[in-house]
């Protein structure tokens, strides 16, 4: 749900250390690559995870008990 691959960070197979060694790999040679996974992870977050954002679930949930 929050790492989308290529986007939000790099995704590999549970329990696969060659995939997460060739992972780390590319983190570690491409610099700019990283920077631009973390910012847009850190802008997901901020979007998603948020009070505000907790708080819209949160309401529309209570909304459709309400109206049940």
């Amino acid at each position: 749900e929050i790492v989308e691959d290529g986007r939000t960070g790099l995704v590999f197979a549970k329990g696969d250390r060659s995939a997460l060694r060739g992972a780390l790999a590319v983190l570690l040679a491409e610099p700019q690559r990283r920077a631009a996974l973390g910012a847009s992870a850190r802008d997901w977050v901020r979007r998603e995870r948020s009070w505000e954002a907790a708080a819209g679930c949160l309401e529309e949930v209570y909304e459709s008990l309400i109206r049940a």
